[in-house]
């Protein structure tokens, strides 16, 4: 149950980021999103709002980079990238 809460936190956390961005996102805005208790938030995160947009970001990040996709900004139609090889 607690890893649902906590999923619920990252994805609400990542919605509202994207629509309102970094600044125009409140932790009450997170909460409500997401329904989770205000000590939940600090027993998954206890970096606060910092620490949960960072995991929203490393994971965005992660899932591009094993999906090997992304999004035209234009149309928000996915479309297949090429990543250097680090070889």
């Amino acid at each position: 149950m607690s890893g649902d809460t906590r999923q619920r936190m990252l994805e609400a956390t990542a919605q509202l980021v994207r629509e309102r961005g970094y600044s125009g996102t409140s932790l009450n805005d997170i909460l409500a999103a997401s329904g989770a208790p205000r000590g939940s938030l600090y027993h998954h995160f206890p970096g606060g709002k910092d620490e949960l947009v960072t995991e929203v970001t490393r994971h965005s990040i992660e899932q591009v980079t094993m999906n090997g996709t992304a999004f035209d900004h234009a149309g928000l139609a996915p479309r297949t990238v090429q990543f250097a090889s680090s070889a």
